[in-house]
């Protein structure tokens, strides 16, 4: 998964729904189709691809709190790590994708 890069992503993300949006922007079409068609377990193991983007890209390490917070409400937990939270967007953008087939205009 190679999303577009944009090392100026001004503002951040400030929620979880608002990062798998963006997201939905930047990937490549492919990309989008496969993931809206990837088993939960696929899912998962792009935390250590495009969650490491959305880590650093999205200021999870440089202290986007909004987001994290946003990240560990959709989890139902108090607080998250850093490498939980990037999960947590790449599920919602999972269960995005799969509203519409990854099929977007």
């Amino acid at each position: 998964m190679n999303p577009k890069t944009n090392t100026d992503i001004t503002p951040w993300p400030s929620s979880v729904l608002e990062a798998a949006h963006l997201l939905i922007q930047q990937l490549p079409h492919e990309d989008i189709i496969a993931i809206s068609k990837m088993s939960i377990e696929e899912v998962a193991f792009l935390n250590l691809s495009l969650g490491t983007y959305i880590r650093n890209e999205f200021g999870l390490w440089e202290g986007n709190v909004v987001l994290m917070e946003s990240c560990a409400d959709e989890a139902d937990k108090e607080s998250l790590h850093q490498d939980e939270a990037s999960a947590v967007i790449i599920a919602k953008l999972a269960l995005e994708l799969r509203k519409t087939n990854g099929i977007f205009y």
